[in-house]
């Protein structure tokens, strides 16, 4: 049963469509969102490629100016990580490698029995720390 669902959900996941959508998030430009004079585009006149990188809208009304009895619609946006994005898709590409390589010269063992005999001697403590 458990072999089915993962079946189920490899089936769902495409790792091409996963990098292409964090290509969109990566390269969205909300500037898409408004019209030549500045005001915001309704919802469903936003393009679909800036669509997806918004995560949340709230819209509420405010008195930006005491006293003029106006209340204005204010609408907040808060957009996916773009630099979380671009991270992932740097690393998709190799720009970005997340590994340590280290290069110990002499057989392992000689370099363990060393270490060994260190910390037989006592100059090495119990956090790792070599003593004068």
């Amino acid at each position: 049963m458990r072999a089915k669902a993962n079946e189920r959900l490899a089936d769902l996941i495409d790792p091409d469509r996963a990098i292409r959508e964090a290509a969109r998030l990566a390269y969205s430009d909300i500037g898409e969102l408004f019209d030549k004079q500045g005001k915001m585009l309704p919802i469903y006149a936003w393009p679909d490629h800036i669509r997806s990188a918004v995560a949340s809208v709230k819209a509420r009304k405010y008195n930006a100016d005491a006293g003029d009895g106006k209340q204005e619609d204010i609408v907040e946006l808060k957009l996916w990580d773009k630099p979380r994005n671009i991270e992932l898709m740097f690393k998709h590409l190799g720009l970005i490698k997340e590994r340590l390589d280290i290069t110990v010269t002499g057989k392992i063992e000689d370099r363990i029995k060393a270490g060994r005999d260190r910390i037989a001697k006592g100059k090495i403590g119990a956090g790792g720390s070599t003593h004068a």
